[in-house]
């Protein structure tokens, strides 16, 4: 049975300025980390038979009670049988997934277009005539059918109806709309 340890108080916590690892008490394996002066909030825990460590936290960004309050909802992931470092890193990677989702969602081929033409000003600009020519294919051809529509749902049926009319008639004016169509746009956000 681990160690009863007395609960640090908030006043005892801010004069603390020695390095090393203080228990903090009431809730287990809850820990004060200081180095160089820098205090940091450290849930120590047992997984798999295995020893972990987790950051909740800097001091005074988070204070005794939101430490406590933290490690408390760490533990009860801990008697879920839910390791909480994994469920926190999963967490973020959920969180991250739904924001680029949200991204692309609202993303239109027009934008990318513009997006791409500066990011590639940045380090291999357009000579002013080819960007010229490129973004007056894009408004006549390309723009009118899918310029509005958000990237992550344009198909391939919308490239075959920008491309078909124009591959019949103008074959070689189809290759050139269709590069940026097919290399560029499509494959780097689909």
């Amino acid at each position: 049975m681990p160690k009863r340890v007395k609960p640090l108080t908030d006043i005892e916590v801010k004069k603390k300025t020695e390095d090393g690892m203080y228990a903090v008490g009431l809730v287990p394996g809850l820990n004060l980390y200081i180095r160089n002066g820098f205090k940091h909030w450290y849930l120590r825990y047992n997984y798999n038979k295995q020893s972990k460590s987790m950051s909740i936290g800097e001091y005074p960004l988070y204070s005794l009670k939101e430490a406590r309050e933290k490690a408390t909802e760490l533990r009860k992931l801990l008697n879920q049988g839910i390791d909480p470092q994994a469920y926190r890193d999963d967490e973020r990677r959920r969180h991250l997934e739904l924001i680029q989702n949200e991204i692309l969602n609202s993303l239109t081929f027009k934008k990318a277009v513009e997006q791409y033409i500066e990011f590639k000003d940045g380090y291999d600009p357009f000579p002013d005539r080819d960007r010229d020519m490129y973004l007056a294919r894009m408004r006549k051809y390309v723009y009118p059918r899918i310029g509005n529509k958000p990237i992550k749902k344009i198909t391939q049926d919308d490239i075959v109806q920008v491309l078909f009319p124009l591959w019949t008639e103008q074959h070689s004016l189809a290759k050139k709309v269709r590069e940026p169509l097919h290399k560029r746009w499509v494959i780097c956000y689909n």
